[in-house]
């Protein structure tokens, strides 16, 4: 049985990174909770600690838009949860997503990734964790399953100094055999991005 990071967002070690704290979190539908009734991961989290911003990546918040649609939102208020919603992906390029991290306490992103490179979230995790470097705020990254999988690296790898884009940041292979929080590890060290970065590991995923 595979245990992913939201359904243990109430152990001690995280519930004490998490409580009293002002969260910016950076999801969307994919992020579901079987151990909180399928429930979203706003409304898990929203139901237990401070939402105090929501960061939607393409396809917006409820992963409803086209390819290529971002929700162009920018500090409207979220009906169920009272916090800000932003358009994370039309922050990039400048300074306005490190100001508003300076306006929480610790970044969460939970996003269900797919283990290819030029999947844009990944690249909306990389933006997000130099941005909260930049402000001094911590990044929880709620690990899920590499869904392709985890011993299988397959593919060209990215020649990061000419075609490093939004759909492929980093020279890494086309399927990359990490999770999403194997990946934020990585590329937090290899890449040099180095932010105070803890993942709540997925239990049973091996």
């Amino acid at each position: 049985m595979i245990t992913i990071g939201i359904d243990r967002i109430e152990e001690a070690l995280y519930k004490a990174l998490l409580r009293s704290k002002r969260i910016g979190l950076v999801t969307n539908a994919s992020g579901l909770s079987p151990r909180y009734g399928w429930r979203g991961t706003v409304e898990v989290m929203a139901l237990r600690y401070r939402v105090a911003a929501l960061f939607a990546p393409e396809h917006g918040l409820a992963s409803a838009m086209q390819d290529g649609a971002f929700t162009k939102e920018d500090g409207v208020l979220h009906p169920e949860t009272g916090a800000r919603l932003y358009d994370i992906t039309a922050l990039r390029g400048t300074d306005r997503l490190t100001e508003l991290l300076s306006e929480v306490d610790v970044a969460v992103y939970d996003i269900q990734d797919v283990g290819a490179r030029f999947y844009t979230y990944v690249c909306n995790l990389s933006q997000l964790m130099r941005a909260a470097k930049i402000a001094g705020k911590p990044v929880l990254v709620l690990d899920r399953p590499n869904p392709i999988s985890n011993t299988l690296c397959e593919g060209l790898i990215l020649d990061e100094s000419r075609f490093s884009s939004f759909v492929g940041e980093f020279a890494v292979p086309t399927r990359y055999a990490l999770t999403v929080g194997e990946y934020a590890r990585y590329v937090n060290t290899e890449k040099g991005i180095n932010c105070n970065l803890t993942v709540l590991s997925c239990q049973g995923w091996e």
